[in-house]
Parts: structure tokens; sequence; C-alpha cells
């Protein structure tokens, strides 16, 4: 989305007032792929997933880290500190209201997820 706004893709490290330097492109790139042939109706995404993370450093319960991993039918939401993981079916649950992680008949589900998430947290030099 950043090229169609005409901004430049950030780095690693780089302050957003900061232009990418010398080394900046070698082994810093930002993981992801660029949407705009996708969102012009000009090609399919190459990925069936996406997962995004927040990292809250000062709330009132310490620091709080949450990871999600997305999938068209499927959302899981995994807070590591607390061991709390939660799954969503996106297709019959919008609002997510119902959390599915606890129910025997999704627990495979949200295994295979679990395991896919981690696998591009590790791909992409995350932590978990």
């Amino acid at each position: 989305v950043l090229d169609l706004a005409g901004v430049a893709h950030p780095w690693y490290g780089q302050d957003i007032d900061e232009p990418p330097g010398q080394n900046s492109r070698s082994s810093k790139a930002l993981p992801g792929e660029i949407l705009t042939p996708v969102l012009c109706g000009n090609a399919t995404p190459a990925r069936k997933n996406a997962w995004s993370e927040v990292d809250r450093l000062n709330t009132r319960l310490g620091p709080v880290r949450m990871r999600m991993f997305v999938t068209n039918e499927y959302k899981l939401v995994v807070y590591p500190e607390f061991g709390e993981t939660m799954l969503f079916d996106r297709l019959y649950d919008p609002l997510e209201l119902q959390n599915l992680a606890d129910q025997a008949t999704y627990r495979s589900v949200a295994r295979n997820l679990h395991k896919e998430l981690y696998e591009e947290l590790a791909r992409t030099g995350y932590r978990p």
C-alpha cells in the first residue's frame, strides 16, 4: 500500500524520518509482499494467511505480547505470557464472540494454526 501512496518502504530500525542507508536493504527488509497488483485486480495474493503482533510494554498487568495468525476461515490469537489462546471462526462468527480454542472439535485446527504461526515467526526472525 505504501507504493500506492508514493512512500518509501521502511526497514528494521529505521526512524520514520530517516532515509534508507546503503546497508539498510541487505538484511533488514521488512517481511511482506507488495499488494498493489492484488488490490488493483491484476494478481492473486502469494500467501493464504497473515500474521501480526501487538506488544504493550506498560500495562497494569506488565508487558503483554499478542500474536495473531489469520486465514480466510480462522483467526488464532496467542498471548505467550499468559499461555492463553483464542480461536475464532471468521465465516460463522465474524464478530469474534465465541472462543473455540478449548472445544474438542477445534483443537486440531488451533494446533495446526499455532504451528503455522510459530513457523512464520521463526522464518521472519520474530520472537514468539
